[in-house]
């Protein structure tokens, strides 16, 4: 009798279980089964699989499309080239400093001197930002800093001659100016609250042909100061370090959140070979702002000195002035 009883309990409880686990099934399939159809619904059933990959909530996946479409027309590709006059100018101060020119002419023993009597005008290209609707386009001073003539062609290959309105070497910045009106022009985003890890895309047209490229990173580091610009110790440097992929031609061009605004103006890279090594450097928005501002206003940056040198804090310094950080 007991071990029917037993047995009796047992099957109940067995029974139990499976209509809890059966009806516990039904519940989360078909909780399961609204969400995924409220997603597809709002968001279309192509993205279902991407979804299901993202941590905590479900959402849409990153999408870069927004802030590539924000940005792209407003960055432009710039030919900077020198005028026969500068070309002239710069030749002859060269020659003046080549002592086989000096005092044996162009030509000496047979040999044409190392500037030899032709020179030739120097060219290069870079990437801009246009910063307003009426024509002012942001780049770097190293773009432009040897040429006097500039051609500006934005992405939907209208064509614009340029001029120089200032630059500032210190920073490595450059306002140039064409006459438009009704411009395409990027949105200022605020470079203080980028955060390392968040995605950026790098906006512009490396080597030269490969006009109205967008690459996609992260911010690897903040506030680098690496002594690129100037003779270093003048030079004013805090870059946003990212991974997105910049080459010859991307300076100048825009780095953009993913809201398509800019946070940066792309610089350098570190690189042992000459092309992208996965470092890249970009100048902040909000230091550019002000440089950008008073050179449109002023013609130079203005600044103001009160006699103080800042230093890095090492071992050395944070022990003699108890300080607990380095």
């Amino acid at each position: 009798m007991k071990a029917r009883t037993k047995l009796t309990y047992g099957i109940v409880g067995f029974a139990l279980l499976l209509t809890a686990a059966f009806g516990g099934a039904l519940i989360s399939n078909k909780m399961m089964s609204k969400e995924l159809q409220v997603l597809k619904t709002n968001t279309g059933p192509r993205i279902t699989k991407q979804v299901l990959f993202k941590s905590g909530a479900y959402g849409a996946p990153i999408d870069f499309k927004i802030a590539a479409e924000r940005s792209m027309p407003a960055v432009v590709h710039i030919a900077a080239a020198e005028s026969d006059a500068l070309a002239s100018r710069r030749y002859q101060r060269e020659r003046s400093r080549d002592p086989f020119s000096l005092f044996f002419g162009d030509h000496f023993f047979g040999r044409s001197s190392p500037y030899g009597p032709q020179f030739h005008r120097k060219r290069g290209s870079g990437s801009g930002v246009i910063i307003s609707d009426d024509g002012y386009v942001v780049t770097n001073n190293h773009v432009i800093e040897y040429a006097d003539n500039y051609q500006i062609t934005l992405s939907d290959n209208r064509t614009f001659d340029a001029r120089l309105v200032a630059s500032d070497p210190k920073t490595d910045l450059a306002v140039l100016k064409i006459d438009g009106q009704n411009l395409p022009f990027i949105e200022y985003g605020n470079s203080d609250d980028v955060q390392v890890g968040e995605w950026v895309l790098a906006v512009g047209n490396p080597f030269s042909y490969l006009t109205s490229t967008v690459t996609a990173g992260i911010v690897s580091a903040k506030g680098r100061d690496l002594d690129m610009i100037g003779d270093g110790r003048s030079s004013i440097e805090s870059f946003i370090q990212t991974d997105a992929a910049v080459n010859g031609g991307n300076s100048g061009g825009a780095l953009v959140d993913l809201e398509g605004r800019l946070i940066g103006i792309n610089t350098a890279i570190a690189t042992p070979t000459g092309t992208f090594a996965g470092y890249a450097f970009a100048i902040p928005v909000n230091l550019m702002h002000k440089i950008v501002k008073d050179l449109i206003t002023y013609g130079s940056p203005q600044r103001g000195y009160i006699g103080v040198d800042i230093t890095d804090v090492d071992d050395e310094i944070a022990e003699k002035f108890n300080l607990n950080i380095t």
